[in-house]
Parts: structure tokens; C-alpha cells; sequence
């Protein structure tokens, strides 16, 4: 069985809208959270990236010294966020373009696509469209 726990501290700050009490006001909190992943076994898809900077404080345990070795467990290290980008989707992130746009095949291709379409859609519903007439070639519309 492998294990991985990870235990964050963290801040937040928060107010409750129509709440008459105490918590009205903007005030904060300290949370933590513990994630543990297990695993039953390693068969050499699992895997870890993390960033590069930190791969001189990487302690591991003998059991993942052993599954690394064996390639069963990958460590990857990324100098820049682009990389693990790469390594994740398997795709080239994409270059901008003179035009302001990325290659289609890109990640952030997709990414440039995805956040157009949703722009459409929402100047759709701002915005919505009278229906267009359609005219037969050599008659103009004619002006009311």
C-alpha cells in the first residue's frame, strides 16, 4: 500500500449578506487541511510533478526509492508552469501568434476557444440577436 499525505494551512476571510448576527462583518479564519491518497499498488502510470525548485527538499520513502528505480513511479519536475502544462495534456501549450491568437492544436489553444465561445454565449444572452431577413439577389431591402 502506498500512501501520500499532504496537510495545508490556510486563511480565509468571509461575511454573511443578510445575516444580523456577529458574522455580518468581514472577519476571518484559520483552516487546515489534511488530503491523503492511497494507492493499492504502483504499475508504472502514477506519478508526481512538482515544481523544480523543490525537487533538493524531495524526501522520499524507501518503498518509492524502490518504485522509481523500478520505473513503477515517475517523478517529474517542471522549471515553469508551460511544462506541466505539456507533460499533463500531452499537447504543445502554443506560442502566440502576430494576430493575437494560439494554434488550434495548442493547449491554450483550446483554452483561447473554450473562453471565446463562452464570451459568445454570454453577449448572446446580453445581447440577443434580431432575426436576420434574407433578400433574393437584385432586391435591395426597401427603407420604411
Amino acid at each position: 500500500m502506498f500512501q501520500v499525505t499532504r496537510e495545508i494551512d490556510f486563511c480565509y476571510g468571509h461575511r454573511l449578506l443578510d445575516y444580523e448576527g456577529k458574522c455580518r462583518h468581514l472577519h476571518g479564519h484559520n483552516g487546515r487541511a489534511m488530503i491523503t491518497l492511497e494507492a493499492a499498488g504502483l504499475d508504472g502510470r502514477q506519478g508526481v510533478l512538482i515544481p523544480a525548485r523543490n525537487r533538493r527538499h524531495l524526501m522520499l520513502a524507501p518503498q518509492v526509492v524502490e518504485a522509481v528505480a523500478r520505473g513503477r513511479f515517475h517523478i517529474h519536475a517542471a522549471e515553469h508552469v508551460t511544462a506541466g502544462m505539456e507533460l499533463l495534456s500531452g499537447m504543445a501549450v502554443g506560442e502566440l501568434d502576430a494576430g493575437g491568437h494560439y494554434p488550434h492544436d495548442s493547449v491554450l489553444g483550446h483554452a483561447q476557444e473554450a473562453l471565446l465561445a463562452f464570451r459568445r454565449a454570454c453577449q448572446m444572452q446580453e445581447h440577443p440577436k434580431a432575426p436576420r431577413r434574407h433578400f433574393r439577389t437584385g432586391h435591395p431591402p426597401s427603407r420604411r
